[in-house]
């Protein structure tokens, strides 16, 4: 059942500043990710302004450059830490195509796409937070305007996907992160991602089956990632 349009809008922002955080540090991306902060910390609860204020401090004092840097030594070439859910847990039968469409099913149902020029990145933590943050806005603007069947549309839609995606991999990959990272920018996204996705699941009452790194861990790459999701109203 859908909650309020504070705690719908609450839930979109925390995931937002996340999916802005984990995604290429282009020119000037750091600064959105301060400003989304700021403004997330205002609305986050009590436990979590701290790491939320820490992210922001982070970012404010962390070049572009270096999180470029930082960004392509973590998730690109060798990989140091994998930022896809498929590299998580033990083989599937079906390989990672039958988890790339199951997960693009949930985006297709909601009108949403992977930005052209990103190819199987359905499954990147970026475009997996970036969903979750779309599918609170919309579930915020249905309880406004007392549409409360599609608010629960939205709702019961997102906890599906934290419970059968994101929350089974995000507390190995922010382990790794955490571990891996040299930036302190890197480290206080991890430590929020983490605490948020944990404040999440026991909100929301949901059961959740964890993931370890599995087999498939460093097999990942690509080029940097820049731009989770299109579409969609």
């Amino acid at each position: 059942m859908s909650g309020t349009v504070a705690s719908a809008f609450h839930r979109a922002a925390l995931y937002r500043l996340c999916s802005l955080a984990l995604g290429y540090p282009v020119p000037g991306r750091l600064a959105d990710v301060a400003r989304t902060g700021a403004a997330a910390a205002r609305a986050a609860e009590i436990s979590l302004r701290p790491l939320v204020t820490e992210v922001v401090a982070a970012a404010e004092a962390t070049g572009d450059a270096a999180a470029a840097s930082e960004y392509v030594r973590l998730f690109d070439g060798a990989v140091a830490c994998v930022p896809y859910e498929g590299a998580y847990g033990p083989p599937q039968m079906a390989g990672k195509t039958a988890l790339l469409a199951d997960i693009g099913g949930f985006y297709a149902a909601f009108g949403l796409e992977v930005a052209g020029g990103q190819p199987d990145v359905e499954d990147h933590i970026a475009t997996e937070l970036e969903f979750l943050s779309a599918l609170a806005l919309k579930e915020a603007w249905a309880i406004a305007e007392h549409h409360g069947d599609h608010a629960d549309v939205s709702h019961d839609a997102g906890l599906a996907f934290l419970r059968d995606h994101l929350a089974r991999w995000a507390p190995a990959f922010t382990d790794a992160l955490e571990a891996a990272a040299a930036l302190d920018y890197y480290r206080a996204v991890a430590r929020l991602l983490r605490a948020w996705v944990d404040a999440d699941v026991r909100r929301l009452g949901v059961t959740v089956e964890p993931l370890a790194p599995g087999a498939a861990a460093g097999a990942e790459g690509g080029e940097p990632f820049t731009c989770p999701m299109t579409g969609g109203e």
